[in-house]
């Protein structure tokens, strides 16, 4: 993009739409992860409360294990 502006002939905001675009996608990923981490935690926490779920170590991965690299490439 800062090559596409320094050309001649090329307005100054030649690509701003596109970069607020991709910014906007990149915090709505975010967001979304976050809201499904909570929506996870508080699932199992009421799986834990009705007893549908046992309390076993392991048996749900932790926040560091859910945004690994790993993990994004087999979503």
């Amino acid at each position: 993009m800062l090559l596409a502006r320094r050309a001649d002939g090329v307005e100054m905001f030649t690509g701003q739409t596109a970069l607020m675009r991709l910014a906007k996608a990149q915090r709505t990923l975010i967001e979304s992860q976050n809201d499904m981490m909570r929506v996870h935690e508080e699932l199992r926490g009421i799986g834990q409360d009705v007893k549908a779920l046992g309390d076993e170590p392991g048996s749900c991965p932790n926040a560091a294990e859910l945004v690994g690299e790993p993990l994004l490439r087999s979503a």
